[in-house]
């Protein structure tokens, strides 16, 4: 799976060493943080622990207001692991900040020790499948098509005039061709004057 890049922070005055610069310690503390949620997404369980972190190479640095964002990657399935590839980058430059080129992780059971965990591929992200798999949904507060046609005869105003009611819905002297407003009629005009989310003035 190619790097996912999830995570953007900014970076402020509390997050800078005595140079000026991006804190390194900060950085990790957000690498830690993004790899379990990786990483607890792909194995669909929360009951993982870190087992190993890489060498880490810091290669450039950042700044206050700087925006980076924070990228990870699936390397390899073990029995009860899972490693991760992971890349700190400036996300208007593109410029690599940091990497650490594997991070392991370990499924374990209520008593701490490693489990099985049963998975052997990389997952989409939920959000990217469940929006290619979402079905279109119908808004509820839309006009109902009465109403639409309503507007369409009325010419802009809703049929619903106490003395016109089950007159021909006459608005400004304008009688609507064709359209003869029944008592049941009458009483859905009552209905969608007083829907709410839908203002009629």
């Amino acid at each position: 799976m190619d790097m996912q890049f999830r995570t953007r922070k900014m970076i402020a005055a509390r997050d800078l060493n005595s140079n000026g610069s991006l804190f390194g310690g900060r950085v990790l503390g957000w690498i830690d943080e993004e790899a379990f949620i990786y990483a607890s997404c792909q194995l669909e369980s929360e009951s993982i622990v870190t087992r190993t972190m890489s060498e880490i190479n810091f290669v450039a640095t950042g700044r206050q207001g700087d925006v980076i964002e924070i990228g990870m990657e699936t390397v390899a399935f073990g029995r009860t692991s899972l490693t991760l590839h992971c890349v700190v980058r400036n996300r208007r430059t593109k410029k690599t900040i940091t990497a650490v080129e594997k991070i392991v992780f370990v499924l374990v059971d209520e008593s701490g020790r490693p489990a099985p965990h049963g998975k052997t591929e990389a997952m989409i992200d939920l959000p990217q499948a469940s929006l290619r798999a979402r079905p279109p949904v119908r808004n509820p507060t839309l006009p109902s098509r009465h109403v639409l046609e309503t507007f369409r005869f009325g010419r802009g105003r809703v049929c619903g005039d106490r003395k016109n009611r089950g007159n021909g819905c006459a608005h400004s002297g304008t009688q609507t061709s064709g359209y003869n407003a029944s008592s049941s009629d009458a009483a859905d005009h009552r209905t969608t004057r007083e829907s709410p989310g839908f203002d009629h003035r």
